[in-house]
């Protein structure tokens, strides 16, 4: 396949549904995974190697026709396989420290945050903010504690306290399992 030197070609030169499938298979695996990051792993299958604006914003129409479920956190938009994965989604994916395949903070979405949140409170009943953060960034790989680290954090236990599934209790956070 024939691909200029700003990787233009390939993307017009690759049938839609070629894109299409191979943007399914990687939210199908990923998901939630963000936009950009699905962007980001669809390129190498045509070798490009410079995510031009035409390639980008190829890509990004064809991503954003796809019957996914998406979920917008900030200026980051999340997709997942669909409604009912997004529904039923209870599970996330840590990291050792140094995995090719780890993160950035923004890339891992709130409802993922919640679900590690409500994994390690299962498991301890209660913990400090401070404790549950630097346990957080450790399961996801993270070994600074960053301002948006702990921003991500604290949107995920808002979330949690919505559901009512955490509550405050002094200087701690209690799981209150669902009745």
């Amino acid at each position: 396949m024939a691909i200029n030197k700003h990787g233009f070609a390939a993307c017009y030169i690759a049938h839609d549904d070629d894109i299409i499938r191979v943007l399914q298979a990687i939210v199908a695996v990923e998901g939630p995974v963000p936009r950009d990051r699905c962007i980001a792993r669809l390129l190498p299958h045509w070798q490009i190697t410079r995510k031009t604006a035409p390639v980008k914003n190829k890509i990004e129409s064809l991503l954003l026709s796809l019957p996914f479920h998406q979920e917008t956190e900030g200026e980051q938009i999340f997709f997942w396989s669909d409604h009912q994965a997004f529904l039923e989604y209870v599970t996330f994916r840590s990291h050792p420290v140094g995995d090719p395949w780890q993160r950035k903070v923004d890339e891992i979405s709130i409802q993922e945050y919640s679900n590690a949140i409500i994994h390690l409170m299962k498991q301890k009943g209660s913990l400090s903010k401070s404790v549950l953060n630097r346990k957080i960034g450790s399961l996801f790989g993270i070994k600074r504690m960053s301002p948006a680290l702990e921003g991500r954090i604290e949107q995920g236990i808002a979330l949690l306290m919505d559901r009512g599934e955490l509550r405050p209790e002094g200087d701690e956070l209690m799981y209150a399992p669902p009745d």
